[in-house]
């Protein structure tokens, strides 16, 4: 008769956590009867195992060893043990935020106590805390961390895992775009008017004895010496606040200064040789002064007009108020003079012709961008290729087609802009990527997969739908993702980032920036990009490559044509934007039909264009007759012309 025989009796697995079950696994042969029994026990309802079995489920609540005992029919045993080893799951005791409500700008400290535990880990790029009772954290965002303590089963990390949470409350900061005094250096018994830009700041206040300011757009002040004053702004969220300050100083000056409050013209804009009346409001101080106007307008009277005379070309004048102590005060006025006409194409003709002049002919242009040689690049939409055009010539020519045997790929490209370097950058907005021409004429795609959109960062980007493009002087190229409602950026290594604005979010903040279908973009001397918001009427400002944003000009969700300063003014689906050398912003102002112009104070006038009245015959002396307005580029030399894309031509106005 065989004896009986234990090949192998296991556990499976060795280790568990309280609660959780291993598996008894057996080979026997020349056995009739089998059994399993642990300390003074047996199995739960049976100390006998069916000879059919070779498994069983237990679950001890400790440490067990389990024992196996084979008999045959003649009563002959042996045994096998094994032992299942039972550990505590670890216990988070607790898992705080010190401070947990914090500014953008600040950190906090993360703490907690945990009891069996031999792994610990905290998400959101914190990793790793193995050892450690705290770690500091700075989120820019309200942020919810996760920490995960393990401990050595043998089933892995996740069956002996517990999670603790805890929230970070982050208030963002306010942003101050500006703060200045307006005179800078006043005398006994003058003034000077205290005006600021404040983005996500729910109170304002300035010290001095002025006080709290937050439903003020300005303050007027009257110091007796050279002061100082801080513009304190506050985000107050519950009862945290974030905290924002600026200075500016007001000298005061024992000699009289004069004071300039405006000076300004009747129109910003006239046909060739047309004249406008000048105003200027200001006061020499006492013993009175002189004041002049330059190119030959003459003496002027404080709030009495003055005509200009007839103004061959654009013209900045100057006023000059001098006073008996030898001291003097300035402000300028630029009109422009001229005719908005068609550089290149027929404006009723659309045609894929090179040439020159009306000779050339386009299909829905849109974008432009003009070089440091004197070329324009213009984004032919409806003919999907690129064309170059030479200024002041106009000589049009293709910059890609089939007979260089670089078929042109693009599937209606919106938008261009140009590098130092010649290279143009396209944004092909059907194909949803970001193409790149170089010198040479070769054609790549810098970013994107044609024919699929989304909004990821590298690797694998994707775009929705781009539409603005433009390019600073370390060839970061930045693009307004415009179906995505986001600001995106591409190094030149071709890797993209998110630089302002959340996916499939539209909106309206600065802090955090949310866009709404943005379609221009533009790029001053400094790397400041200008962005038309289109959907939300407004002109938003990114600094790069911090990446904040705050709103230029307009109110977002209301439109209009009104001019004015910052959010005073209105727009009505501003498109494209462009800046010329002294920081001039340019815009598109599409549903108004007009071309809008911004001063880097943030001062809307309209200077082409008709607010509200659109024309099929585009032209004339300014401020001319528009259509609507798809593209615009300012020429970089000083004293330029604006290029400007309608219907099926290519138009120039001064600027």
């Amino acid at each position: 008769m065989q004896d009986p025989s234990i090949a192998s009796f296991t556990a499976t697995p060795a280790t568990i956590t309280s609660g959780q079950s291993s598996i008894l696994s057996w080979s026997v042969s020349g056995v009739t009867s089998m059994n399993i029994s642990y300390g003074n026990g047996t199995l739960t309802g049976s100390n006998t195992v069916p000879l059919s079995s070779t498994s069983v489920a237990v679950t001890p609540t400790a440490t067990t060893t389990y024992t196996l005992t084979a008999t045959n029919q003649a009563g002959k045993s042996t045994t096998a043990t094994i032992s299942v080893t039972v550990v505590d799951k670890p216990v988070i005791n607790s898992f705080t935020a010190n401070p947990p409500v914090i500014s953008d700008r600040q950190s906090t400290t993360l703490s907690w106590s945990v009891t069996g535990a031999t792994g610990l880990t905290i998400n959101n790029g914190v990793g790793d805390v193995t050892g450690s009772n705290s770690v500091t954290v700075s989120p820019s965002a309200t942020t919810t961390y996760q920490l995960v303590a393990t401990n050595a089963t043998g089933n892995g990390p996740s069956t002996a895992a517990v999670i603790a949470l805890v929230t970070v409350t982050v208030v963002p900061t306010p942003v101050i775009t500006n703060f200045a005094a307006t005179p800078s250096t006043i005398s006994n018994g003058q003034s000077s008017t205290l005006s600021w830009a404040v983005s996500g700041a729910t109170s304002l206040s300035i010290d001095n004895g002025i006080g709290d300011v937050t439903t003020k757009p300005s303050v007027s002040v009257s110091p007796t010496t050279t002061t100082t004053y801080t513009l304190t702004a506050n985000n107050t969220v519950g009862s945290f606040t974030a905290t924002a300050t600026a200075q500016t100083t007001v000298t005061f000056s024992v000699l009289v200064v004069p004071t300039i409050t405006s000076f300004s013209s009747d129109r910003p804009s006239v046909g060739p040789n047309g004249s406008v009346m000048l105003t200027a409001v200001f006061d020499p101080g006492a013993g009175g002064g002189t004041a002049t106007v330059d190119h030959g307008v003459g003496t002027i009277v404080s709030g009495t007009p003055l005509p200009s005379g007839n103004l061959s070309a654009s013209t900045t004048f100057t006023l000059t108020v001098t006073n008996v102590d030898g001291k003097s005060a300035t402000a300028q006025v630029r009109v422009l003079a001229g005719t908005l006409s068609v550089f290149a194409g027929v404006p009723s003709v659309p045609g894929n012709s090179d040439g020159t002049g009306a000779s050339a002919s386009f299909s829905l242009p849109r974008g432009l961008a003009v070089d440091t040689a004197q070329n324009l690049f213009v984004a032919d939409t409806n003919n999907n290729i690129v064309r170059k055009a030479t200024i002041p010539a106009a000589v049009v020519t293709t910059l890609i087609d089939n007979s260089t045997g670089l078929p042109a790929q693009f599937n209606g490209p919106y938008s261009v802009a140009v590098d130092t370097s010649g290279n143009v950058y396209v944004a092909d907005t059907n194909n949803d990527t970001i193409d790149e021409i170089t010198p040479a004429g070769v054609l790549t795609i810098l970013a994107g997969t044609p024919g699929t959109n989304g909004s990821n960062d590298s690797p694998g980007a994707l775009f929705d739908g781009p539409q603005g493009i433009a390019v600073d002087t370390s060839g970061n190229v930045y693009v307004t993702d415009t179906n995505n409602d986001t600001i995106r950026m591409i190094t030149p290594a071709g890797v993209v980032s998110t630089l302002a604005g959340v996916a499939g979010a539209p909106g309206k903040g600065d802090s955090p920036a949310h866009f709404n279908f943005p379609t221009g973009l533009a790029i001053d001397a400094s790397g400041n990009l200008y962005v038309g918001d289109s959907g939300n009427h407004t002109i938003r400002k990114i600094t790069t490559p911090a990446g904040v944003v705050s709103t230029l000009a307009g109110a977002a969700g209301l439109r209009g044509s009104t001019d004015g300063t910052g959010g005073a003014a209105r727009f009505n689906n501003p498109g494209a934007v462009a800046v010329d050398p002294s920081g001039n912003i340019y815009v598109a102002d599409v549903n108004n039909y007009t071309i809008r112009r911004i001063s880097p104070a943030g001062v809307v006038v309209t200077i082409i264009g008709t607010p509200t009245v659109p024309t099929g015959n585009p032209g004339g002396p300014l401020p001319g007759r528009l259509s609507i307005v798809h593209g615009i580029a300012a020429d970089p030399s000083v004293n330029g012309n604006l290029y400007i894309t309608m219907q099926n031509a290519v138009f120039t106005a001064p600027y």
